[in-house]
């Protein structure tokens, strides 16, 4: 009994043992065995991002002098002051050499770029009939007659001082100091022209932020180094900027640069014809 329970032990396992071999064969040649996929591996990589030094560029910037610290000596002021303004009939203002004279310059009212009427600092007034006016063109100081008929008179009590060696302008409201400022005036080969001036235009400009800032006065005086300047006569002004760190330095073509927000309050301030001394 016991060798035929062997024997029948030893079949099962032979049997086991053939199957087996079989099963081996027939995976091997079907190629049953999935394939190895290779998972890559990736080592930790540490990037180091080059050394780079940004050097924040140098700007050296002028803050504006403290009032404080600086005192000028303006001019006295001046006033009051007589200004002949265009009638809005009057469209072609001439100017004579004398009263009774020559016929010397014609004057479009109103103005080109600012369209106000024109205004003229009077100077003295011979009679009834004529007045003796300071004129906006070159050369500088020029004066002639012209007709009282053509204009109306007013009268006003603002001057401007600048002392173009301090760098510093003097708005005066009678014999008060109305506001005082640091300037920018122009460099030596451009410089400020000196005399007595006056104030003839402004003009809002159309780019606050611009090189001229928010407004422009146009002054009677003219350059007398640029005989044209940006398409114009080389007129001097008194305006914005938008480099309000060079207050109180030679920096300009000779026109006078203020803060914005001086050229805002003098524009809502200052009338036609208010006189200018510079010096």
């Amino acid at each position: 009994m016991r060798s035929l329970a062997g024997r029948r032990i030893a079949t099962v396992v032979a049997v086991a043992l053939l199957i087996a071999a079989l099963v081996i064969v027939v995976v091997t040649r079907s190629g049953g065995e999935p394939e190895a996929v290779a998972t890559p591996v990736f080592a930790p990589t540490t990037t180091v991002a080059p050394t780079t030094t940004t050097e924040a560029p140098t700007t050296t910037t002028t803050a504006p002098p403290d009032p404080n610290a600086v005192h000028p000596h303006p001019d006295p002021p001046i006033f009051p002051t007589t200004v002949a303004t265009t009638k809005p009939t009057t469209t072609q203002l001439v100017v004579y050499n004398a009263p009774n004279g020559a016929i010397v310059k014609t004057l479009t009212s109103p103005r080109l770029y600012s369209l106000m009427a024109t205004t003229l600092k009077v100077l003295d007034q011979p009679d009834a009939r004529w007045l003796h006016v300071a004129l906006p063109i070159r050369p500088n100081g020029s004066s002639g007659y012209i007709k009282s008929a053509d204009v109306d008179l007013a009268t006003y009590t603002w001057s401007i001082d600048v002392d173009v060696e301090n760098h510093w302008m003097t708005v005066y409201q009678g014999k008060d100091v109305f506001l005082d400022t640091a300037v920018v005036t122009g460099v030596s080969y451009t410089p400020t022209p000196l005399g007595d001036f006056f104030i003839e235009e402004g003009v809002w400009e159309k780019n606050p932020g611009g090189v001229h800032g928010p407004y422009i006065f146009g002054l009677s005086a003219h350059s007398e180094v640029l005989m044209t300047f940006d398409g114009g006569d080389g007129q001097i002004g008194i305006h914005g900027t938008n480099f309000p760190q060079l207050m109180g330095s030679s920096a300009s073509n000779g026109c006078i640069r203020v803060t914005n927000e001086v050229i805002v309050k003098l524009a809502k301030t200052l009338p036609m014809g208010t006189p200018v001394h510079v010096h």
